[in-house]
């Protein structure tokens, strides 16, 4: 059996060991201090500790990202692996919610579809609109011959938060679904 070291631990004493974390820089392996006293001090310090963090992440942002780089390019099939993976769950999970809430599904289609016959000028030529046409003609053709999804994305988007683009041939692009994912609302 072990004690717990916290002088104000409320638990009866001797503590059996699976009360206590795992800490493999002590001589028997375990912290000196219960589980659940442990948890009392993070409960009781959350607001520090948050802070404390802040301050670290904000000191250390370059060396973060160094180091994120070169885990990275040192790991390459592991992250790629890792992102194909949380890509696969992701679109389950949008899959499930789409089928559990078609209202919504249909009311976010809607808002969409309206939003692109707004933003398309009437003033666009008949060339304009056959260029328009062929940008969705080329992300299907990229995305059957990749195998990777294709989306034509606009560059300022249609809903932006601060600024709205038109549908029109100059402020269209293709990204992969990934990428276009990753932008989301936002310009870039």
């Amino acid at each position: 059996m072990k004690t717990c070291c916290n002088s104000k631990c409320t638990k009866e004493n001797p503590q059996s060991l699976i009360e206590f974390g795992v800490d493999r820089h002590r001589k028997d392996g375990l912290n000196p201090v219960c589980k659940s006293c442990n948890k009392r001090y993070r409960d009781e310090h959350k607001e520090e500790k948050a802070i404390s963090d802040a301050k670290y992440t904000a000191a250390h942002k370059k060396e973060k990202a160094t180091y994120d780089a070169i885990y990275r390019m040192k790991n390459k099939e592991k992250v790629d692996n890792y992102e194909k993976a949380r890509r696969k769950e992701k679109s389950i999970y949008n899959a499930l919610y789409a089928r559990a809430n078609p209202g919504k599904m249909n009311a976010r289609t809607a808002k969409r579809m309206a939003a692109k016959l707004q933003a398309t000028p009437m003033w666009l030529t008949k060339q304009q609109i056959e260029e328009i046409e062929a940008f969705y003609v080329e992300a299907a053709r990229l995305t059957k011959e990749t195998r990777i999804k294709h989306h034509v994305d606009h560059i300022i988007p249609l809903q932006g938060k601060n600024v709205t683009g038109l549908h029109v041939p100059w402020n269209l692009q293709i990204l992969t679904a990934s990428q276009n994912a990753s932008k989301g609302n936002r310009l870039l």
